[in-house]
C-alpha cells in the first residue's frame, strides 16, 4: 500500500474493498455499518455541496462535535477539495470556540447540534469573522435562524456538478490538511499545521510496524482464513410462488455477520425491484436455507456477504444462478 495524500488513501481503500463495512453506528436494530462504496458516494456528494457553498483551495472549514460518521464524512470531503479542516473541541466554552473559528478564518462551521451552533452563531454577524454558513448535523433542527443548513441538504446541492475525483487527484502531499488547535491552557490556543504528508507518513509507518510485528510473531496475524473461503449458493423452486435459497460457508473463522441479498429483475417491467434481504442469519446457520417469495418470472442475482470479527469482508456471488427459472 502506498499513498501520499488522504484522498489517495481513501480512494485506494475503497477500490480494494468496496463492500467492507465501516463507521458502525448504533441504531434501534443494533450496530450498523456503511459499505465503503456507499461512503465514497456520500463523501464526494458532500464535497460537491461544499464547493457549491463557496469552499475552494486552502479555505478553512471548522468541525465542532463528537466523533461520528458525519464528522468523518465532513473531514474526508474537506480533504478531497483541497480545503483545510479545523477540528474544535465540543467541550470548549463559547468564547474559546469563537476564537478558534475566527483565528483560523473558517468560512463554514459544521456543528453537531444546536448547543454547538449557539456557541459560534454570533460570528455570522461579526464583521471581523469570515464565517458565513453553519451546517448542523442534527437534521431535525428547526431553529429558524438564517445562514443555517441541515447536513443532509448539503448532499443535494448540485447547482454545479464538480468532478470531485479529479479535484482530489490534484491534492499534493505538502498541502495543508488540518489545523489542530492546542488546549490554550497557557494562553490563546495555537493552530498546529499538519500536511497530508504528516498524516500519511504516520499511517504508513504504523502499517509497516504492524506487518513487521506479524512477520516476527505469526500468532499475531488474523486467523480468518477468509482467502480460503468456500461459499456455495443454490436456488430451487419450492412451488409456484416460492424459492428455496440454500448456502454453505466453509473455511472462514471468526464469522461475525452474514447477510443474504437477493435482487430481482423483472424483464416484463423492465426494471429492478427492491432486493430481498435476510440479515437475521445466526452463526448456527452457516449451512442452511430459507424460503423466499418469487413471482415466477424475475431473474435472480444472489449475494452472500460475510463479515468477520477482524472486519474483513467477503462477498460470494452466485454466478451460476443469475438466471430466470
Amino acid at each position: 500500500m502506498s499513498f501520499k495524500t488522504v484522498p489517495q488513501m481513501f480512494q485506494h481503500v475503497v477500490s480494494e474493498k468496496p463492500s467492507l463495512k465501516t463507521f458502525y453506528t448504533k441504531t434501534e436494530n443494533g450496530w450498523e455499518g456503511i459499505e465503503l462504496a456507499d461512503l465514497q458516494v456520500m463523501v464526494e456528494d458532500f464535497a460537491n455541496g461544499l464547493k457549491n457553498l463557496g469552499i475552494n483551495d486552502n479555505d478553512k472549514v471548522a468541525i465542532i462535535g463528537a466523533n461520528s460518521r458525519k464528522w468523518s464524512i465532513s473531514d474526508y470531503a474537506i480533504a478531497h477539495i483541497r480545503a483545510v479542516s479545523v477540528p474544535v473541541y465540543p467541550t470548549l466554552i463559547p468564547a474559546q470556540s469563537q476564537y478558534v473559528v475566527m483565528h483560523s478564518e473558517s468560512k463554514i462551521a459544521i456543528v453537531q447540534d444546536e448547543v454547538q451552533l449557539d456557541k459560534v452563531y454570533p460570528l455570522i454577524n461579526d464583521a471581523n469573522s469570515n464565517l458565513h454558513t453553519i451546517i448542523i448535523m442534527d437534521n431535525n433542527y428547526n431553529g429558524g435562524k438564517e445562514n443555517i443548513i441541515k447536513f443532509n441538504d448539503v448532499f443535494n446541492m448540485k447547482d454545479t456538478q464538480h468532478d470531485i475525483k479529479a479535484i482530489s487527484a490534484t491534492v499534493e502531499e505538502n498541502d495543508l490538511l488540518t489545523l489542530i488547535y492546542t488546549s490554550g491552557t497557557t494562553g490563546n490556543p495555537k493552530g498546529v499545521m499538519l500536511s497530508h504528508s504528516n498524516i500519511c507518513n504516520n499511517l504508513l509507518s504504523i502499517n509497516g510496524n504492524m506487518e513487521a510485528a506479524m512477520e516476527l510473531n505469526p500468532e499475531l496475524k488474523p486467523a480468518d482464513g477468509i482467502e480460503d473461503a468456500e461459499i456455495k449458493i443454490t436456488a430451487n423452486r419450492a412451488d409456484q410462488e416460492n424459492l428455496v435459497i440454500s448456502w454453505s460457508i466453509n473455511g472462514v473463522e471468526n464469522v461475525d455477520d452474514v447477510v443474504l441479498e437477493v435482487l430481482f429483475e423483472n424483464p416484463a417491467a423492465g426494471q429492478e425491484e427492491n432486493p430481498f434481504i435476510i440479515d437475521d442469519i445466526t452463526m448456527d446457520e452457516l449451512t442452511s436455507s430459507r424460503i423466499i417469495p418469487w413471482d415466477g418470472e424475475s431473474k435472480l442475482f444472489i449475494k452472500l456477504k460475510i463479515s468477520t470479527m477482524n472486519f474483513v469482508q467477503y462477498t460470494g456471488e452466485d454466478c451460476n444462478h443469475t438466471f430466470c427459472l
